[in-house]
């Protein structure tokens, strides 16, 4: 605080503190980007020559917006890459205007890596998302180090069991903890899903409610990127991924988000 003298009144600079860091991580909507294609004026258009007037008719104009198939995360800095024939995809979403699709066609194949934020192992994190799975799809989430090798959390979906399950990994490579739910997976539905670690609390979520719960002190290993893919060759769909650095969910129910994430 600094005091400033003038004419006898006294006035005190305060220094604006920082803003707060937000507590999310990563986040990706999965909307589609329109590629704005420009009018091209024509070259040709009512050319004239010694003997005829001659009308060229215009390529380019007024095409319809294109859409690509690339995607960005709200949080500055966090790289995207969409492999294998995995795409953005308008005919399914939970929000907005499009969610990322992982078709049968791409026979397993296809996978999504995201990397570069700031790791929350050694305290409260969140991962979540909504998903939509094809009949006997399989899909695996893992959250790993940056080489893509070494695993710290791997989340998965198996709608033919039904099962969801995630693991937990140690800074030395051991899996210290696996948990496992059997809730109802009904094919071509959107669920959200979500696992936390709170306190020395493990906790894994389904759509409403807390379907399993372990209590382990143990960190998971250093995470700051990630990977997502349908194993089985089954059409599946993502919306709204999220990774927090805080408990989002804590109790033995929790209400739905009924609108998209935000960066909070």
């Amino acid at each position: 605080m600094t005091k400033r003298q003038l004419f006898g009144a006294v006035f005190r600079e305060g220094v604006a503190a920082s803003p707060p860091t937000p507590d999310t991580l990563s986040l990706n909507h999965f909307d589609a980007s329109v590629l704005q294609i420009s009018r091209v004026t024509p070259q040709g258009w009512m050319q004239e020559t010694t003997n005829i007037l001659s009308r060229v008719t215009p390529t380019g104009w007024d095409q319809s917006p294109l859409t690509t198939n690339t995607t960005t995360d709200e949080v500055g800095g966090i790289t995207w890459t969409l492999n294998g024939g995995a795409a953005l995809n308008s005919d399914q979403k939970m929000f907005g205007s499009s969610s990322l699709f992982f078709p049968a066609s791409a026979g397993g194949g296809a996978f999504v890596r995201s990397g570069s934020w700031t790791s929350p192992h050694a305290g409260d994190w969140t991962w979540e998302c909504f998903f939509r799975a094809g009949a006997a799809s399989i899909f695996v989430a893992t959250i790993v180090d940056p080489t893509f090798l070494n695993i710290a959390v791997s989340f998965a979906v198996d709608q033919a069991s039904p099962q969801i399950s995630a693991s937990y990994v140690d800074s030395g490579g051991s899996t210290f903890l696996t948990q496992l739910a059997a809730p109802t997976i009904n094919a071509d539905t959107w669920y959200h899903a979500a696992v936390v670690r709170f306190g020395n609390d493990y906790y894994l979520y389904f759509d409403g409610n807390r379907v399993d719960s372990d209590t382990d002190a143990t960190d998971v290993r250093t995470m700051s990127d990630s990977n997502m893919n349908e194993a089985n060759g089954i059409d599946f769909w993502v919306d709204e991924r999220r990774v927090s650095k805080v408990a989002r969910y804590t109790g033995a129910t929790y209400t739905i988000p009924a609108a998209p994430f935000t960066v909070d």
